[in-house]
């Protein structure tokens, strides 16, 4: 869900899970650093992935409900 909220109005953006269609250009990937926490007996974690992008199957799928003005 998205939720925007300005001086103007605000929503609230819904979509059916099913009906999301996501683009992945690289698999992820995880690294990890027994250094840079190294002070504090931690160990860092990095997970990057690219996208290629998100769009939904129809334009129903999505609901959008805007607050009534006050």
């Amino acid at each position: 869900m998205r939720y925007s909220s300005s001086a103007q109005e605000a929503s609230l953006s819904g979509a059916d899970a099913s009906r999301i269609v996501v683009g992945v250009r690289r698999n992820a990937t995880v690294r990890i650093s027994e250094d840079a926490r190294f002070e504090k007996d931690q160990v860092g974690f990095k997970l990057t992935m690219r996208m290629a992008g998100v769009s939904v199957a129809e334009a129903s799928s999505v609901q959008v409900i805007k607050a009534a003005a006050s």
